[in-house]
């Protein structure tokens, strides 16, 4: 007999069937045997131990499967009954209505899969696992109680939460998280007919290894400036602007790469972040821009700003969208959110939580340039430069709040001149003969001559259209 694991259900006195002793009250030996059971199985006691080792051994992620728990449910062999002769029978043969309880706390799952699973591999001892609402009922074989013995099966747990305000956590299991029910009758054996006189039914439990999870979510920015035939800035002398694009990359730091690696520190796969366990939401993010541009003035003295025309921001990809902004400062993710794809945050195999994933932009920045940011042909070319800024804020859910992160580019062009004017100066000839003046056509070989006049002629300045 096992020490007490747990409260046993005391059952009420039965009856021996009416064929004994004629009037349906149990023979002397039977009341014997009755009153024996009372002693062993009445107090409290249970003919079985229930154990449960393994779980988790680190913090893992949500989404992913904890390490492999270990049920073990031990079987006391059946006590004897002595009747004062070699004989000395069991009290009962077997242990039925075996039960294995488990309780999880919500977002905690034995998953379709891994039910399906224990009923394939342990096909021998798992007769059904069935599921109501967080509970589930592991129904075993029959077990013979002629030895004692151990029925052991083997369970990993989902935890769910991906994706979602819940992906870090804790999970604690009540004491009684798993339970062990099963049920024996009392027999007298010692007739020619075996006679069923009491049936047990007791129970047991246990508590299991808690669950804790934790996220790897680093959000990282990136800036560059997007080359148009190898330059950074595009000047249009006939419309007097110049346009630089700039490229904002967001996402998330690539666990596997190395982080010396600027090209492989962010995933910018956005399909391979459905792929991900342990996602963090994120409570709030920021991406504050600020562009600048300057140009030397003319005379030398200092700077002056280029005036901004329009600014363009342009989300790219599966989703792309565009947005114009209103100046040189903005806050871009209130004007295009980040990218997102759908992944599976419970573990039933269907795509149901948005997720952030890699998302680029592209802002193009238009300035107008003005005849006195243009130097004259006398003076050493201009250049115009323009910078870049942005200032990523964000917080996760569970996460401690990340530093800030700002990131800058810069971009520059050489400005073109006012080109000097040009002044042709031509003379005809009169030909023998000839009434009009016409250019030599070299029909009667080189003429080499030197002619001295005035030629009077005045230069003007054009200034729009006269």
């Amino acid at each position: 007999m096992m020490a007490p694991l747990g409260a046993a259900k005391v059952p009420a006195l039965a009856k021996a069937p009416a064929d004994i002793g004629g009037n349906g009250e149990p023979t002397e030996i039977q009341k014997a045997i009755l009153q024996e059971a009372e002693r062993l199985y009445g107090s409290g006691c249970t003919q079985y131990e229930l154990v449960v080792t393994g779980g988790p051994y680190e913090d893992i992620l949500a989404g992913m499967d904890t390490d492999q728990y270990n049920i073990y449910v031990n079987y006391a062999n059946a006590d004897t009954f002595a009747l004062g002769s070699d004989a000395s029978p069991t009290l009962y043969n077997s242990y039925y209505n075996n039960v294995v309880t488990l309780k999880l706390p919500d977002g905690l799952i034995l998953s379709d899969d891994m039910m399906r699973s224990m009923e394939e591999i342990y096909d021998d001892l798992i007769e059904s696992v069935t599921r109501e609402g967080n509970t589930y009922q592991v129904r075993l074989a029959d077990c013979d109680a002629y030895a004692s013995s151990t029925a052991q099966f083997a369970i990993n747990l989902t935890v769910c939460g991906n994706g979602t305000e819940n992906a870090v956590k804790s999970y604690t299991f009540d004491t009684d998280a798993v339970s062990f029910s099963s049920s024996f009758m009392i027999l007298d054996k010692t007739g020619d007919v075996v006679v069923e006189l009491r049936e047990y039914t007791q129970s047991t439990s246990t508590s299991m290894n808690p669950v804790k999870t934790h996220s790897q979510d680093e959000w990282l920015i990136e800036k560059s400036v997007k080359k148009n035939d190898g330059k950074d800035i595009t000047i249009d002398k006939n419309a007097k602007t110049a346009t630089v694009t700039w490229i904002v990359e967001l996402g998330l730091k690539n666990t596997n790469a190395d982080s010396a690696s600027a090209s492989s520190a962010m995933m910018r796969e956005p399909e391979a972040y459905t792929e991900l366990n342990g996602r963090d939401a994120i409570e709030f993010m920021q991406v504050n821009e600020h562009m600048m541009a300057y140009i030397l003035k003319a005379d030398g003295s200092g700077l002056v700003n280029p005036t901004l025309q329009s600014v363009t921001a342009v989300r790219t990809g599966e989703h792309a969208a565009t947005a114009s902004v209103g100046g040189a400062d903005f806050e871009l993710l209130s004007l295009l959110p980040l990218d997102t794809r759908k992944i599976d945050s419970d573990g039933d195999k269907l795509v149901d939580q948005e997720v952030p994933v890699y998302t680029k932009y592209e802002i193009t920045a238009v300035y107008a340039l003005t005849d006195d940011m243009i130097a004259h042909f006398t003076e050493e070319n201009r250049k115009i430069e323009c910078d870049n800024q942005a200032r990523l804020s964000y917080k996760l859910y569970t996460i401690a709040n990340p530093a800030d992160q700002t990131v800058s580019a810069e971009a520059e062009a050489q400005l073109p001149k006012h080109v000097p004017a040009t002044l042709n100066i031509s003379k005809k000839l009169y030909k023998y003969g000839a009434r009009d003046a016409a250019a030599y056509d070299g029909s009667h070989g080189a003429i080499s001559y030197l002619i001295s006049a005035a030629v009077p002629f005045d230069v003007w300045v054009k200034s729009g259209n006269t």
